[in-house]
């Protein structure tokens, strides 16, 4: 559970905790004691009353008796007739009193007894009653929170905090079993640190291959430069080692080539995309590799099921897929005496896709799974970089399509998927 929802849910739990206890402290503590409170209350008030009864049974002047019991105090009296007109006081109904009957010069009135100040004190005590309970239930509740707030929340961060530091000085943090959204955040961040390994293990193999690519022909140049600037070499010789150079430059430039479109295949923000007919785009491929495959003496063919669907596409870089493709097609697989290469383009539910085959000999199994990694290459000369179909699948990755490869009945397939764009 995430922490918003965890602290909505704890302070909705809370809120109706506490009322649940309020509510029960009130019914059985603070009704019980209201309730003696006013049983003495009343049992006060009845003996006071009886007393001016009493009083009044022998007096012969009420009002001047009257005045004299409560002139000074808090004592409220109230005599009514019988008809309700009040006689003596001030009536009022939002105070607790005693009542009786006493009889008066041959006169029936009903008088009334109370005391502000013993009503002011009993509620008072019922009032600070409650809110010392109140407060005491409030420290409860945040010690309480305090310990469910270190154990939930603050300790894991306090262990993710002391995991970053940890990464710092290279020690690598272990996941967690989930029980909370910081725990999701860790593993999380597990997850963070081995991509960087990766890519930082990525980015070594890169550089190291890099430097092992260019090292040989860069070796080769300076070479035959020595040669040509120490021997005394005929013109023929010198012709020789100068086309080696060129040579060896030309391989230094495309394997740059190569690994500058490697790193621009990274950034997204390079597509140019447009929406394209796929029998526009069949006409472009027949256009780029009919004659040129011709004169290679490779068949070449294309075809097509949905000439009618279009794609959304940068169609620069995938027509560096299909140049990559048929390349690498070219250099390793195809067959020597009978070569061929076939495009077929068909549409699959939503999708549609375009499959390159040839027929040669296709690739072990084991190298299947390992043809799209950056650098991977089956040439030991290294002549090639081992990027070609890298490229490709960040290219397709860019347009959110899937690619991979497989061994078909008599030669190599690669098979790259887009989504159609209605």
């Amino acid at each position: 559970m995430s922490i918003r929802k965890t602290t909505i849910f704890s302070t909705i739990f809370i809120f109706l905790f506490n009322a649940i206890i309020v509510l029960t402290y009130y019914r059985f503590y603070l009704d019980n004691q209201y309730n003696k409170e006013l049983e003495l209350l009343t049992n006060s008030y009845s003996t006071k009353l009886e007393s001016v009864i009493e009083q009044i049974k022998k007096t012969d002047d009420l009002n001047s008796l009257l005045d004299e019991i409560t002139k000074g105090t808090d004592v409220n009296i109230v005599l009514e007739d019988s008809t309700g007109n009040v006689i003596y006081g001030v009536k009022n109904n939002k105070s607790y009193a005693a009542h009786s009957i006493v009889e008066y010069n041959k006169n029936t009135y009903i008088i009334s007894y109370s005391d502000s100040e013993n009503v002011k004190i009993s509620n008072y005590l019922i009032i600070q009653n409650f809110v010392i309970f109140q407060v005491a239930l409030g420290i409860v509740f945040i010690i309480l929170g305090m310990i469910f707030a270190n154990s939930k929340i603050l300790s894991p961060i306090i262990k993710l905090q002391e995991d970053v530091k940890q990464y710092k000085d290279g020690i690598k943090p272990l996941k967690r079993k989930v029980k909370t959204s910081i725990d999701e955040v860790q593993n999380t961040f597990v997850d963070l640190v081995l991509s960087l390994d990766k890519e930082k293990d990525k980015q070594n193999r890169i550089i190291a291959s890099i430097s092992h690519d260019i090292k040989t022909p860069l070796t080769s140049i300076m070479g035959y430069a020595d040669r040509l600037e120490n021997a005394k070499l005929s013109e023929e010789t010198k012709l020789k080692y100068i086309k080696k150079i060129h040579n060896n430059s030309l391989v230094m430039k495309e394997l740059i080539e190569e690994f500058d479109d490697y790193l621009s295949c990274n950034i997204n923000d390079s597509l140019k995309m447009k929406s394209i007919k796929i029998s526009e785009l069949v006409d472009i491929l027949k256009e780029d590799y009919e004659l040129e495959l011709k004169d290679k003496n490779i068949k070449f063919k294309i075809k097509t099921t949905c000439p009618n669907s279009y794609v959304n596409i940068d169609l620069f870089k995938i027509k560096r897929v299909f140049s990559n493709i048929i390349t690498n097609s070219i250099n390793h697989n195809i067959d020597k005496e009978n070569k061929k290469i076939e495009i077929e383009i068909y549409k699959r539910k939503k999708d549609i896709c375009f499959n390159i085959s040839d027929n040669g000999k296709g690739v072990k199994e084991e190298y299947l799974e390992k043809i799209f990694e950056p650098l991977f290459t089956t040439d030991p000369s290294r002549k090639i970089s081992g990027l070609g179909l890298s490229i490709c699948k960040q290219i397709i990755d860019i347009h959110n399509g899937k690619i991979y490869a497989y061994n078909n009945n008599y030669g190599f397939s690669i098979e790259f998927i887009l989504k159609e764009k209605k």
